[in-house]
């Protein structure tokens, strides 16, 4: 049996705790306050998260934008964006690719209210949303 070297495997100790939250982020109807919102979490590089966000009760999925993104907070400014996509759901992974602040901007462009609900689990601190 052949074994990988270290420098080969993905793996990594973080200076925080692992965690898991289940979030519950009220998206007013298009055109109230509310409507376009961020909600994010600060995160190391290289710190990994996984997570699961649904909108249920829009009528269409078309009527629901997200993009999954990040950036830097001090110094010379970087952006990631790590996906981009309407629909009422989404399921995923990713690793920081540098210290910022990560997460996702929200768009409900239906004539109803939603909750979206987030769950995410992994080396992460969570900060306050603002609405736009």
């Amino acid at each position: 049996m052949e074994e990988l070297p270290a420098s080969a495997l993905f793996s990594r100790d973080y200076p925080i705790g692992f965690q898991s939250d289940t979030i519950d982020i009220p998206v007013a109807a298009q055109g109230d306050k509310g409507y376009r919102l961020e909600y994010k979490v600060r995160m190391k590089k290289d710190a990994a998260l996984v997570y699961e966000w649904t909108a249920p009760g829009v009528a269409a999925p078309e009527q629901f934008y997200s993009d999954l993104h990040g950036e830097t907070e001090a110094g010379p400014s970087t952006l990631a964006t790590y996906r981009q996509a309407v629909g009422t759901g989404a399921n995923g992974f990713f690793v920081a690719a540098f210290d910022g602040i990560h997460g996702w901007y929200l768009e409900n462009k239906s004539a109803a209210p939603v909750v979206v609900r987030l769950k995410l689990s992994g080396f992460y601190e969570l900060v306050r949303p603002n609405a736009k």
